[in-house]
């Protein structure tokens, strides 16, 4: 099996626990239609790693705050009115090889509900810091505790059977004077849009989804056992609160690498389409990575869809201004070391005269035909590798 990291094993375990947890159990902010509606929601307001649910993906988005990445729908999202001055705040679409509990049909990303105001990572804190986060019960924390190892390779220090312990505190309150924020209210209005269980419950659907689970990490993560004590430890009768914790282990196995035998003992594959100018070899200094594409319409006016290239092996952005093609042509594209576009079109009753010459300093990246005021079809010419029908789960690990 492979093996995590041993430098890099514990943080990727509770990045990987906290996910699964937020994916299962947070709530979810007002649903989007689509991706223009999303665009649309007014982000300031947001918490970073808030989730929301857009309807026509069919997929749950995470709020990074911090996030820069390139706007590519339907992956990353911008809103339209950015929240910072530098432009920052992302929307990423979310990908979940694990299930709510033991149900294919159910990816934690396809979720649309969750109940718990907060999940995050808690080491501790003081007095005022815990009476904040208490304030957005019902919430959910998760501590690191501790980590054990147990050689099983024939070499000392290359592989180990590892335990990692975790504490999972959760806070409920209900503020009915009887057993409800134990047991859950019998009166429906307490639950309003999204049901929040009682603390009771809240236990078992920890156990239920973690139980067995490897996180997404198989198979350096083996399972999670979910079947450590529960019990209550903290009890506010004033304000109808009550917090329980549970400890839970991940059992797996961490390796440490002979790194000048192995350089990478991981094997990711992204899925591209590449070609060529005439099945030439591929030239890795000079090619188109992304867009600079037009797409079939009606009408000769568009704009190619943003891109990126590489041109002496510099990188080379820009968003294409809209152009008026010529029809019945078909026009030549040149990209040039600024980003700009050169268009130069032969009509194509002419076919078989040679091509436009390539603008000075520039590399031919595509052509693009327009027959009865239409734009018909694009190809890429020359060195293209661009991603090919990927999904949010690319690149994947093999």
């Amino acid at each position: 099996m492979t093996a995590l990291d041993v430098r890099t094993a514990s943080t990727q375990i509770f990045n990987a626990l906290r996910d699964t947890l937020s994916l299962a159990f947070e709530k979810r902010y007002p649903t989007a239609a689509d991706i223009a509606a999303l665009r649309a929601v007014d982000a300031s307001s947001i918490p970073d790693r808030g989730l929301l649910f857009v309807e026509s993906e069919g997929v749950v988005y995470r709020w990074s705050q911090a996030s820069t990445l390139p706007d590519l729908a339907p992956y990353c999202i911008a809103p339209t009115v950015a929240v910072t001055d530098l432009g920052n705040g992302r929307w990423l679409a979310q990908s979940s090889t694990v299930t709510y509990g033991p149900n294919q049909y159910r990816p934690l990303h396809r979720e649309r509900t969750g109940y718990y105001n907060t999940v995050q990572a808690w080491q501790g804190a003081d007095e005022d810091a815990l009476e904040r986060i208490r304030a957005q019960k019902p919430a959910l924390l998760i501590k690191w505790l501790e980590d054990e190892g147990d050689l099983k390779g024939y070499a000392h220090g290359t592989i180990y059977q590892t335990e990692y312990h975790f504490l999972l505190h959760v806070i409920a309150a209900n503020m009915r004077d009887d057993e409800s924020a134990i047991l859950g209210s019998t009166v429906a209005q307490d639950e309003g849009e999204t049901p929040s269980p009682a603390l009771l419950r809240m236990i078992g659907d920890l156990r239920y989804l973690l139980s067995g689970s490897q996180l997404g990490l198989e198979p350096g993560v083996m399972f999670v056992d979910a079947s450590g004590k529960a019990a209550i430890v903290d009890e506010d009768y004033a304000q109808r609160l009550f917090a329980a914790e549970m400890e839970i282990i991940v059992r797996g196995s961490v390796q440490i690498v002979d790194e000048d035998l192995e350089a990478n003992p991981e094997v990711w594959i992204e899925r591209m389409d590449t070609g060529t100018i005439q099945s030439e070899s591929f030239d890795p200094r000079n090619y188109v990575a992304a867009g600079y594409r037009f797409a079939p319409q009606s009408g000769l006016t568009a704009a190619p869809s943003a891109g990126a290239a590489y041109i002496g092996a510099q990188l080379v952005t820009s968003v294409p201004a809209p152009v008026t093609l010529p029809d019945n042509s078909d026009t030549f594209r040149d990209l040039l070391p600024s980003g700009q576009l050169v268009y130069s079109a032969r009509p194509i009753d002419r076919i078989n005269d040679h091509e436009p010459p390539v603008a000075a300093g520039a590399m031919r990246i595509g052509v693009t035909r327009t027959e009865s005021g239409n734009i018909v079809t694009d190809f890429y010419l020359g060195n293209y590798r661009v991603r090919s029908g990927a999904n949010p789960s690319d690149p994947f690990k093999v």
